[in-house]
């Protein structure tokens, strides 16, 4: 017989869902270890699974500081995951991480998440849980030590994170409200205008 705390433990551990963490417990006798384990293989066969499936949606998050700016892209299947709370929470954590690794992916993936796992290991868990494809799409660190940096972002869903982020690096001589409110502008039209490139070449 599995224990309702048990099921109520291993779900608090994996995020996975209630009968599947009861199926886990019953295929491993009680074991939690176990059990986890068997959840997570379950996983990445879902991620693996999915993997052909197409992730166009998601989310963006950016930010800014006094030598340059950061912007990162995840993508999810619908437009509904994009509002799911434990996929906002992946984005924003994943964009402080990302900080440190300078947009560098395979570091990134490798990197330990506050719940000690690594973004790939909770990124197989966030597809098993959602059951939808989610990747990393782009990532852009700019680095500037005599840049004035912008951040325009539409449809915000939370802090930093929204459907449509541009960072904006500008090199200038000097700081002053012509150039904030020129980079400001310039961020707003290139949300609007969506360009695929800085010239005609």
């Amino acid at each position: 017989m599995i224990k309702p705390e048990n099921i109520k433990l291993l779900r608090e551990k994996t995020g996975a869902g209630m009968m599947d963490c009861k199926a886990a417990l019953t295929e491993m006798n009680g074991d939690l270890e176990k059990a986890e384990e068997w959840l997570r293989k379950k996983g990445i066969n879902t991620a693996q699974k999915k993997s052909g499936r197409t992730a166009t949606e998601g989310l963006v998050s950016v930010a800014i500081n006094e030598t340059g700016g950061v912007i990162v892209e995840i993508n999810s299947e619908t437009d509904f995951v994009a509002k799911n709370e434990n996929f906002i929470s992946f984005v924003k954590e994943l964009s402080d991480l990302n900080n440190e690794k300078n947009s560098n992916l395979d570091e990134l993936k490798k990197s330990k998440m506050k719940n000690d796992s690594t973004v790939e290991d909770n990124l197989v868990a966030l597809i098993a849980k959602i059951g939808e494809k989610i990747t990393i799409g782009k990532l852009q660190t700019i680095e500037n030590n005599n840049s004035q940096n912008f951040t325009y972002q539409h449809s915000v869903i939370k802090d930093n994170v929204s459907k449509l982020g541009v960072v904006v690096s500008l090199e200038v001589s000097e700081k002053n409200d012509k150039v904030n409110s020129f980079g400001k502008q310039l961020s707003m039209h290139i949300a609007a205008s969506n360009p695929l490139a800085l010239s005609s070449d």
